[in-house]
């Protein structure tokens, strides 16, 4: 009796626990581990990871429009457009009030007419169905502004700013909409008044100081910005614009300083700008050993032996570009940026590291010759004088690695995807 009392026991507890094991193995619970899992690796920047997690989460949760969303932002962030749009899609399906819905509309702001027209439908629906933001009227007012609604976009803006007098964003697009209406002093004033509104705001004084620049007017710029680096030194975009004044102006001595800083700075969007300022300025071998240690400091990033790679063969060491591209192939034969970075090598033996065409809009001459822009890549930028290209997106040549960058979402590529 003693004997099958034991095995009553026994089988009864591996029958609770079995249950147990099943009660947490839910799909809400394996859908908020994985969530948790998809959360922690976006906030490391693992963009390949956290879309797995989401991906699962989804699966275990087709229904959950949150997961959906997560899944899109992920993949938006590793340059995946496509399945970012169709992700945001399809959360924007399940819950057409939520942040999907004004994500897509952000995305289609940036494109054509036809795509500005979608999203200010969208946001207007979002106006008059969800909580209304500062972002949702900033977003809405920068598409009235693309459509030639200035009267619109003024009465939004009028109304985050009558809340907020220092909200940035709000502040710029109001000085816009001054500026086209040719009143220069009003967008001034609006500017200053943003500034006085929230003294300790690094970024109303780095717009107020790209609002001088424009207006030609680099004295009031330099002091802008060098008040903004007062409040926070590692500022990124005031050290970039200071920089590309600095450059513009030929203080060479003072703008190497500022690169360097900005190419400091941790987590930083500029890396290797001032490698490219080397690069630029014609000393190749500081260059080189930069990129060097930009691949030591990173030694798991594509970007940073991407760029080391133009470099070399920029320089002519193509042996020592091979050989980098052949230990990365060892690692893993299937890498996708070295295999093309070595077809492009062996079909054209002197193609230009950066983006040829853009090279070639934003230089005199060929951008082949020395001391040329050809490392860096990007969108050109009024930040920076005329020949750089902004390093954003962390590699080298659009032509020579297709994959966009993870870090930067191609606005028209993203806005017709959207609309598609």
């Amino acid at each position: 009796m003693k004997r099958i009392s034991v095995a009553v026991v026994v089988c009864s507890t591996v029958q609770l626990g079995i249950l147990l094991t099943g009660c947490s193995r839910s799909p809400e619970a394996r859908e908020a581990k994985y969530m948790a899992e998809g959360k922690q690796n976006l906030a490391k920047k693992d963009y390949q990871r956290a879309i797995l997690a989401f991906k699962n989460a989804a699966g275990v949760m087709p229904k959950d429009a949150e997961a959906y969303y997560q899944l899109g932002l992920a993949s938006l962030l590793a340059g995946d457009v496509r399945t970012g749009i169709l992700a945001l899609k399809k959360s924007s399906e399940l819950n057409p009030r939520g942040a999907a819905q004004f994500k897509l509309a952000e995305l289609m702001a940036q494109g054509n007419e036809e795509l500005i027209r979608e999203a200010e439908k969208r946001l207007l629906e979002l106006r008059d169905t969800a909580p209304v933001t500062p972002e949702l009227l900033n977003t809405l007012a920068y598409t009235e502004l693309r459509l030639g609604k200035t009267g619109d976009a003024v009465q939004n803006l009028e109304e985050v700013l009558s809340k907020n007098p220092g909200e940035s964003t709000a502040a710029l697009l109001m000085a816009k909409a001054k500026l086209l209406a040719s009143d220069v002093k009003g967008a001034e004033e609006v500017l200053q008044k943003a500034v006085a509104a929230s003294p300790k705001a690094a970024q109303s004084l780095v717009i107020l100081g790209d609002f001088y620049r424009s207006t030609n007017r680099p004295g009031e710029a330099e002091k802008q910005y060098r008040a903004a680096l007062d409040l926070d030194s590692k500022n990124v975009p005031a050290l970039y614009s200071l920089a590309g004044m600095l450059y513009g102006s030929g203080r060479m001595q003072e703008a190497e300083g500022t690169f360097q800083r900005l190419a400091a700075v941790p987590e930083g969007s500029y890396p290797s700008i001032y490698a490219l300022f080397l690069l630029r300025q014609n000393r190749r071998e500081e260059a080189i050993r930069e990129f060097e240690r930009l691949v030591k400091q990173h030694p798991n990033e594509r970007w940073a032996r991407t760029q080391l790679v133009s470099a070399y063969r920029m320089v002519g060491r193509t042996s020592d570009a091979l050989n980098v591209l052949a230990n990365a192939l060892k690692t893993n034969p299937k890498d996708i940026d070295a295999l093309v970075q070595r077809a492009l090598g062996a079909l054209v033996p002197e193609y230009c590291p950066g983006n040829c065409r853009g090279c070639r809009r934003g230089l005199a001459g060929s951008c082949n010759r020395p001391g040329s822009d050809v490392a860096g890549a990007g969108l050109a930028d009024p930040a920076l004088p005329e020949g750089w290209r902004d390093p954003r997106r962390r590699v080298p040549c659009s032509s020579a690695v297709p994959r966009r960058d993870r870090h930067t979402v191609p606005p028209d590529r993203a806005a017709s995807s959207a609309a598609a």
